[in-house]
């Protein structure tokens, strides 16, 4: 009701506000900084802003854009490691670079056809429960071993969350979207 500008200038402010504390927090509470919602809100403030200007103006996907933005986000994954301190500015390069690629990678650009191979949407819809079950996975590896794990182990891992994450988005989620298997009654019963 207070109109878009105003909107989108608080959004800002908070995001803003939100950035700072993660560039304090990973100096000084890194752990408090990757978990609490205050230094993380940022990304998803961004994301707020992104929609909103998408869905009040009218946009026109460029497809190099696209590709900037995927090419961000395979340097990030190449480059960045477990000594990038995260959530803080080197976040900027992995979120802006998802925001570009959302905006830009529209139907019939390069880059939207390459996302839409039914490789990559089956990946997509695993990977919530994939995300899910690598933490735990790797975590308790890591505690059980005196050493770091070797790379074979690790890919074994990586490889066994991708099937635990199928199964239980075929077995747990899908169940859950289809209203003739379990419907609104029967989750609150």
């Amino acid at each position: 009701k207070t109109g878009k500008h105003r909107l989108l200038a608080a959004l800002f402010l908070v995001a803003v506000v939100s950035f700072l504390i993660s560039e304090w927090g990973w100096r000084n509470k890194p752990t408090a900084n990757f978990y609490l919602t205050p230094s993380r809100a940022w990304e998803l403030l961004l994301g707020s802003m992104a929609f909103i200007l998408v869905r009040k103006n009218r946009w026109e996907p460029r497809g190099f854009l696209a590709w900037l933005g995927l090419i961000g986000i395979f340097f990030s994954i190449l480059v960045y490691d477990e000594r990038t301190p995260y959530p803080s500015a080197y976040t900027l390069l992995p979120v802006l670079s998802t925001l570009i690629l959302i905006m830009h990678a529209r139907k019939g650009t390069m880059v939207a056809k390459l996302l839409s191979t039914k490789t990559f949407v089956f990946i997509g819809l695993i990977s919530y429960s994939t995300y899910l079950w690598h933490q735990p996975l790797f975590s308790f590896v890591r505690l059980k071993l005196s050493s770091q794990p070797s790379y074979g182990l690790m890919i074994s891992l990586t490889l066994f969350c991708f099937l635990m994450g199928y199964l239980t988005w075929l077995y747990v989620e899908r169940p859950f979207r289809e209203r003739q298997i379990i419907s609104k009654n029967k989750i609150f019963i």
